[in-house]
């Protein structure tokens, strides 16, 4: 289990990096949308 934790870590990482990444992308086009209108 202890050799597991670490992999799991870095994949939850790697995703949440991506999901805050997309977020941050989706906001920059919400506030643009906003600007436009």
């Amino acid at each position: 289990r202890k050799a597991q934790k670490p992999a799991l870590s870095e994949e939850s990482t790697g995703f949440l990096m991506f999901e805050l990444s997309f977020v941050d992308l989706l906001g920059e086009s919400h506030q643009r949308n906003r600007i436009d209108f």
